[in-house]
């Protein structure tokens, strides 16, 4: 039996007319076959539309924002699609040098040191963009070790502000290690602390399904220290 294949999101938003189109034109040329394409002309109307994608499952690997829009700035919708899909890449969409004005600069930098962001993306100006094309493969690239349906080897839970999970997350990429982040204090960190009885655990956990003996397979608390292969 044949089972289809869902495609993954990429949503955008953008009140702005002309930089909307460009945004559709690239993402349908470029990612139209392999993932459904979605673009809002509102923060309300794409947080609509991801509550529904939540509801009904469907994975949302990138949703990016305009930053400045006139019902809400892009950063607070993206802060809020953190709350809606926490594992989905999130992206500030700027115009070419906006990184010279410094309200601009500012936003970024709270978004990425907030977690709110993942990075962000220069609108296309051109077509093909491919420094447009270059940044958002990699969030496609991040999605897709993380997310498609292969097993993982390591799933970490750990709250969002943990500095210990910053510290193993840190560790996990740059070691090359498959792995998931889960934030504990999200509904789905809960649901699976709950369903291991390690509820109310403050410190990370970690989960490893590597092949081997059962106690690697074993969820376990986040040892204290951490140490990388010499």
């Amino acid at each position: 039996m044949t089972t289809t294949r869902i495609p993954s999101v990429i949503l955008a938003v953008d009140d702005q007319r002309e930089s909307r189109d460009r945004l559709q034109a690239e993402l349908m040329g470029r990612y139209g076959r392999d993932y459904r394409v979605v673009i809002e002309s509102s923060p309300a109307a794409a947080l609509a539309t991801l509550r529904g994608m939540q509801d009904c499952n469907e994975p949302v690997a990138v949703v990016m924002a305009s930053l400045w829009m006139a019902e809400m700035t892009g950063l607070h919708m993206l802060s809020a699609v953190k709350d809606i899909h926490p594992r989905t890449k999130r992206a500030l969409v700027i115009p070419f040098g906006g990184w010279g004005h410094k309200d601009t600069a500012d936003a970024i930098r709270r978004g990425i040191a907030s977690g709110c962001i993942d990075y962000y993306l220069l609108q296309p100006w051109r077509t093909p963009d491919e420094v447009f094309h270059r940044t958002l493969a990699e969030f496609l690239y991040e999605w897709a070790r993380s997310h498609e349906g292969t097993p993982k080897e390591v799933v970490l839970l750990a709250p969002r502000e943990s500095p210990r999970g910053h510290e193993l997350r840190d560790l996990l990429t740059r070691n090359g290690l498959p792995h998931v982040y889960i934030p504990s204090d999200s509904a789905e960190g809960e649901s699976r602390l709950v369903a291991l009885g390690l509820a109310a655990r403050p410190r990370p956990t970690w989960r490893s399904s590597a092949p081997g003996p059962p106690a690697w397979r074993r969820q376990c608390m986040a040892p204290r220290r951490v140490s990388t292969p010499s």
